[in-house]
């Protein structure tokens, strides 16, 4: 068979073609020259462990083959799929020489990638990407953010799992209700404070386990003490087990910062207060003696709650620390006797649940209310008021079903009319049926285009929080930022300074913001696909976040952080003689009044509408209400019943039934503050377990007083391409967490709250 001469051309110029190719690959492969540098070990999150939407440590061990400064690129999704990228500082690495990198990652999916990039100035030098479908298991499916994780260090006994470090290549099951462990050892503690914000409690087990180990404050570095502290001012939550090594904490850094002061140490054999922590029946087993660190009670070095006390003083205490808590155990908890007691998980549960979830809490029960927009937690109600703008309205679903049904009239009965009836001209539909359609469109364009803005529209909410006694304060703004165009934004934060004390505040983080709910755009929904591959920067200050894409008509949330520390804001002299007693006065230096004060302590709440600056307000009886009656709106009530024989009067108490889908920032604000005093899910029918940092009612558990109010200043500043946008709506609360001395029966003053165990009684004379 004969072929044309073109077919015959074109079949040994495709030949020749593919000689060349393979002639070149070959080339290629042959000449390939070795990589600059190799990515050595990931350690992802704690013990592989990361929270969706929250900030998750990241370490990258990489060597070099020749001497070159580099920089670590960490790529992540948001909750819309779009890469976000994160850059480290530029360091020096050496030929040869394993160099550890330290950053973060927040995935807006749980089931997302990791992509990772060591580069240089002129490009890339290695990369990793990981995905949670890959066989690996690197990285893994990620929590959500209302499950808990608890990070332990030190092998506390009880909390043990299957887990070990570095080896996830294991799937494990993580039970609804119940907390997931992760445990690290001292070199994966973050010493970027970030990193900490997805832990629920962080247990550290100070004591060593074997000979060949130094106990955790003999291994803990400067850096890591600081992140961790600065963690605890600004919310965090510690337990800390302290017993056999006091010499090697009292030259840690740990004992700088630590707001409880270790005098010395004990030996005791009476550990009947530990068995009662425990609650159970189990008694522990036979030991000689055990080591306990005695804690100094003086007014000058403790002020805390003594939950449990021994012979040689308190064994379990709870201490505020600027916005967070800390929880102190005299005794080793991952030493004998309490390691290997049956009874250790039950201990560890108890000292970390009496913080991380009220005991009132575990016993309620929702109370059934559904919001319309699917809404399950608190906090999700809270960032929800960031979508509704005044300048945006919305259109009703009703307004919607009604333009629908006037659509199907208008191109159906009112047409048949028209051509058969009034003309009485079938064939005039060829002209009425398109003249309707495109009449009906242009009338949804003009609609949708005069219900939407046609510039950019900011939706503000700021927490002003603030600690008197350690000065910590801690500034969260959460934004809605709504684009009237598909367009790349850049998003800047600048925080306001606005006390007496000028002082720069500390580093100011803004990153993207979600609701944890499972919806679309929510954190809890499982990723589908996506068409695009939008990438953009978070800014090496972290101040600026380049070339952010947000749709056309849409909005994107966003939350910015800083925290400083403030001397003068507040004068308090609160006191109390015990039964929720208040005295004493207090004022501010805020620069513009405190509108809607409450002030809670002691089961009491007490009001007043303006607190102007300088100005002394005393508390008392007449300006008080009891708390819970005045968070969910309980009126005690008379109503007559008749019978055949008598009347007789019958008196009740009646709540206002909680609104999940309320946008009244007022209510949402006073519920996120006092959600457990307040009855909590049984109340609400939320949960509050994606930011319960934001709950202060175990402040008050701890003797302390709360103070929140509205304030008419911004603390923080959004640049939209470099401009405020003019449309921004905003409010602002502040809220200030006191303490309170304690006056005595003799007159004598106390700082120290009231315990809960008596003190030891008086050697007698």
């Amino acid at each position: 068979m004969r072929f044309p001469p073109f077919l015959t051309s074109l079949t040994a110029a495709s030949v020749f073609c593919c000689l060349l190719l393979g002639s070149a690959s070959t080339r290629v492969v042959g000449a390939e020259e070795p990589s600059p540098a190799t990515i050595d070990q990931i350690a992802v999150g704690f013990d592989g462990y990361y929270k969706v939407g929250e900030w998750s440590p990241l370490f990258v061990t990489v060597t070099a083959t020749t001497d070159c400064s580099a920089r670590l690129v960490v790529g992540v999704p948001d909750i819309d799929a779009d890469m976000t990228l994160l850059t480290s500082e530029t360091v020096e690495l050496a030929a040869g020489k394993p160099y550890r990198f330290e950053s973060r990652f927040k995935t807006g999916r749980a089931n997302g990638e990791l992509r990772i990039r060591v580069e240089t100035d002129a490009g890339p030098i290695a990369s990793k990407l990981l995905r949670v479908s890959d066989e690996s298991h690197q990285f893994r499916e990620g929590l959500l953010p209302a499950q808990q994780l608890w990070v332990a260090i030190g092998d506390p006994a009880g909390l043990e799992t299957p887990s070990v470090e570095g080896a996830i290549d294991s799937e494990i099951t993580v039970e609804a209700g119940k907390p997931v462990i992760a445990h690290i050892s001292v070199k994966n503690l973050p010493s970027i404070w970030q990193s900490y914000t997805a832990i629920d409690a962080l247990i550290v087990a100070a004591a060593a386990t074997s000979p060949e180990e130094q106990p955790f404050p003999a291994v803990i570095t400067e850096s890591q003490s600081v992140a961790m502290a600065r963690w605890v001012r600004c919310g965090g939550y510690l337990v800390f087990s302290l017993g056999r090594d006091v010499e090697a904490y009292d030259k840690s850094p740990l004992a700088k910062w630590m707001p409880v002061k270790v005098i010395g140490q004990a030996e005791t054999r009476l550990l009947g207060d530990v068995e009662s922590i425990a609650g159970q029946r189990d008694p522990l087993p036979r030991f000689r003696g055990v080591k306990t660190a005695v804690i100094s009670e003086d007014d000058a070095d403790f002020d805390g709650v003594v939950v449990k006390r021994g012979r040689s003083g308190p064994t379990l205490l709870r201490v505020p620390y600027g916005l967070g808590r800390i929880v102190f155990f005299t005794i080793d908890v991952n030493l004998p006797p309490i390691k290997g007691w049956k009874a250790a998980t039950a201990l560890l549960e108890n000292l970390v649940k009496g913080e991380t979830r009220s005991d009132l809490q575990s016993q309620q029960t929702a109370s059934g209310q559904l919001s319309k927009r699917g809404i399950t937690d608190l906090s999700s109600q809270f960032l929800a008021t960031l979508q509704d703008w005044d300048n945006v309205p919305r259109i009703s679903v009703w307004t919607v079903l009604g333009l629908i049904a006037l659509y199907g009239l208008l191109i159906g009965p009112l047409d048949y009319w028209i051509v058969q009836k009034l003309f009485k001209k079938p064939e005039l539909t060829w002209v009425t049926f398109p003249l309707f359609v495109a009449v009906a469109g242009g009338l949804a364009i003009w609609m949708s285009t005069a219900s939407h803005s046609k510039t950019v529209q900011v939706k503000q909410t700021s927490f002003i929080d603030l600690d008197t006694s350690t000065e910590q304060l801690l500034v969260r703004s959460w934004f809605g930022v709504y684009s009237p165009e598909n367009k790349l934004y850049s998003i800047e934060a600048q925080p306001e300074p606005f006390a007496v004390e000028k002082k720069a505040p500390r580093q100011i983080e803004l990153s993207w913001l979600a609701l944890a709910e499972d919806a679309v755009g929510g954190l809890n929904r499982q990723g589908g696909l996506h068409l695009t591959d939008r990438t953009y920067d978070y800014g090496t200050d972290e101040v600026t976040m380049k070339n952010v894409p947000i749709g056309h008509w849409s909005a994107k949330s966003f939350l910015a952080q800083w925290d400083a520390t403030r001397s003068g804001l507040v004068d308090n002299q609160l006191e109390s003689s015990g039964m929720g007693r208040m005295r004493g006065r207090i004022s501010h230096t805020f620069p513009v009044p405190l509108q809607d004060c409450v002030l809670a302590y002691g089961g009491q709440a007490y009001l007043i509408d303006q607190l102007a600056p300088y100005q002394q307000w005393r508390p008392n009886a007449p300006q008080s209400r009891e708390l819970r009656s005045f968070l969910t709106g309980l009126v005690a009530k008379q109503k007559t019943m008749d019978d055949k024989k008598a009347s007789f009067d019958e008196f009740f108490e009646e709540r206002t039934t909680y609104n999940p889908d309320d946008r009244d920032l007022d209510n949402v604000s006073r519920m996120l503050t006092f959600y457990e005093t307040a009855g909590g899910a049984a109340y609400t029918g939320l949960a509050h377990d994606v930011s319960p940092e934001l709950d202060y009612s175990k402040h008050l558990r701890l003797g302390r007083a709360v103070l929140l109010a509205r304030i008419d200043l911004s603390p923080t500043t959004l640049h939209v391409d470099g401009v405020t946008p003019e449309n921004t709506q905003q409010e602002t609360f502040v809220r200030i967490i006191l303490p309170v001395r304690k006056t005595d029966v003799s007159g004598g003053r106390r700082t120290l709250p009231t315990t809960d165990v008596a003190p030891p009684p008086r050697p007698k004379r």
